[in-house]
């Protein structure tokens, strides 16, 4: 399994996606976010993700959850 790192943040929310379907995503905080992506067993990335990072990241994990990738409609 490859190591994870923030700049993967696709890839980081299949897995939380997998791991934790329970999740309220719409109100997830950033620092739950954190925590979440840090129980990943290959991320090894212990440098801080920017705001925007983990806000990519939650807007990704919403789009898998509502099968929405890929969609361009406005």
């Amino acid at each position: 399994m490859d190591e994870l790192n923030w700049n993967e943040y696709w890839k980081i929310a299949e897995y939380l996606e997998n791991a934790f379907p329970e999740t309220d995503v719409l109100n997830l905080s950033r620092k739950d976010a954190l925590q979440l992506v840090r129980q990943i067993p290959n991320f090894s990335d212990t440098s801080t993700p920017s705001d925007t990072l983990v806000d990519s990241l939650i807007y990704s994990w919403l789009d898998l959850r509502n099968g929405t990738e890929g969609d361009t409609t406005v």
